[in-house]
């Protein structure tokens, strides 16, 4: 789906001059203005706000790995002794 031509634009002006007539017409564009003018502000401030988490996750220090946990050896002596 590619950008709209000058037919399709032709087309859908018409439709908006018949449904809101010559008059409404400015108040209507400007209308959707303000309406797209605070969608882009919105969207602006989601992207800041995700920008700023994710550079604040990634300036935290790694979390701690947790112990290993090793199994006794059983060959070693020391479990021999412990086991008699």
């Amino acid at each position: 789906m590619g950008p709209l031509g000058f037919q399709e634009l032709l087309l859908i002006t018409a439709v908006v001059l018949l449904v809101f007539g010559p008059k409404r017409l400015p108040e209507v564009a400007r209308t959707l203005g303000r309406c797209l003018s605070l969608l882009r502000e919105a969207t602006d401030d989601v992207k800041e706000t995700f920008t700023r988490e994710v550079k604040e996750i990634e300036t935290l220090p790694p979390p701690p790995l947790p112990p290993k946990k090793t199994l006794p050896d059983p060959a070693s002596p020391s479990d021999a002794k412990e086991r008699s």
